[in-house]
């Protein structure tokens, strides 16, 4: 007597590592079971992540027991669910951040280019230029100011050296660039500066946790701009759960945004215009001219705010950070401000006669270069 029988086993679970590692499947099919017969299928699974799809196919025995009487026609039926482990062949992604291609720099290096998305917001896309050590002490990420739009690397011989020095000490080193007109802020006009920089946080994550040969130890530095965008991760992005040693040089200068509106500074505050929305539209920090409105929506999107509904976080217990600040940078007060609202594991450095540009000299550059060594060094050994 032939039975037939159609099951359908539900998708019960689906975890992906955020590194390149495992799938865990339980699949979805129908089988069709004649009396005691194990019967082999394949089935393709799409997975979907946040920014790209992922396909495995899958093989799985599913064997099927049926106990039958003739009398009443009681059929028994036990299943057997077969959950399959599959190796994940692409990069994955952090959420929010996909890539888009590898390829060889000009200077040897790798280069990656990734998307960055985020709910709300247009996509943005930048660059990574990578050195990899199989044996890596750690990883050393690199950013700059303005909007973003340069190489550490190519700014001077002096930045080159950094991260020259970086490498013979034994570490990765990975820089950032931002692609586009605006770099970071590019086709996202007036959408602000805690959202915007929250871009910045995925990209380093994303190389802390899929192309950092040891991401263990994690130092950052970023110049002006640069050390912006790191002061925002660590208060709003959580970037303290993944660095342990941060080295801030030139400010960072938008820590009050209300102050940075009222300073001889023309091409910061045409950015916080631009990233506020309000460039060709009341050019409010450009002019100087600051109603209420204008200067509580400073304060909620600065870095430290008296507003008491904004959440920001400045304990970091786990992550060393240091303020590289010139004795003469106009800016200099903005990070000093934000040096004193951390409530632990910091270290302000101020150069006599220094002003905006640390890393461009001599005595910057060595302090830099000092403070990545000694911090990650304490941590390594």
């Amino acid at each position: 007597m032939r039975v037939l029988i159609s099951i359908f086993l539900a998708i019960i679970m689906l975890s992906l590592f955020a590194c390149a590692g495992e799938t865990t499947i339980t699949n979805t099919f129908t089988i069709t079971q004649i009396e005691n017969q194990t019967q082999e299928i394949t089935t393709t699974v799409t997975t979907t992540q946040p920014t790209q799809t992922v396909t495995d196919t899958i093989t799985s025995t599913i064997t099927i027991t049926n106990t039958i009487t003739t009398a009443e026609t009681i059929t028994t039926i036990t299943t057997t669910t077969v959950t399959t482990t599959t190796t994940n062949t692409l990069v994955p992604t952090v959420e929010g951040v996909q890539l888009i291609s590898e390829t060889d720099c000009e200077d040897g290096s790798l280069c990656y280019h990734v998307e960055v998305e985020r709910l709300g917001l247009a996509p943005r896309e930048a660059e990574i230029r990578a050195s990899f050590n199989p044996d890596s002490k750690g990883t050393v990420i690199f950013l700059v100011g303005g909007w973003g739009k340069g190489w550490y690397g190519d700014a001077g011989e002096l930045q080159l050296g950094i991260i020259n020095i970086m490498r013979d000490e034994g570490y990765e080193t990975y820089e950032i660039r931002w692609l586009g007109d605006f770099g970071w802020g590019t086709d996202n006009f007036g959408q602000g500066f805690k959202r915007l920089s929250c871009g910045t946080a995925k990209i380093i994550t994303w190389i802390v946790t899929n192309i950092a040969s040891n991401p263990n130890v994690v130092g950052a530095t970023g110049q002006s701009g640069g050390a912006n965008e790191l002061a925002y991760g660590l208060s709003i992005h959580n970037l303290e759960s993944i660095i342990d040693v941060i080295v801030l040089t030139g400010g960072p200068g938008r820590v009050d945004l209300v102050a940075i509106c009222q300073m001889d500074v023309p091409n910061v505050r045409g950015i916080v215009d631009y990233v506020m929305g309000w460039q060709g539209d009341g050019d409010y920090c450009t002019g100087g001219n600051c109603p209420e409105w204008v200067v509580q929506a400073l304060q909620s999107e600065s870095i430290i705010t008296p507003l008491s509904y904004e959440y920001r976080d400045y304990d970091y217990p786990n992550t060393q950070v240091i303020f590289i600040e010139g004795e003469e940078d106009i800016f200099t007060p903005q990070g000093r401000i934000f040096f004193d609202a951390i409530t632990c594991m910091k270290q302000w450095i101020e150069l006599e006669g220094l002003g905006h540009g640390i890393p461009g000299t001599p005595l910057g550059a060595s302090s830099i270069k000092d403070s990545l060594l000694e911090g990650l060094g304490n941590i390594v050994n």
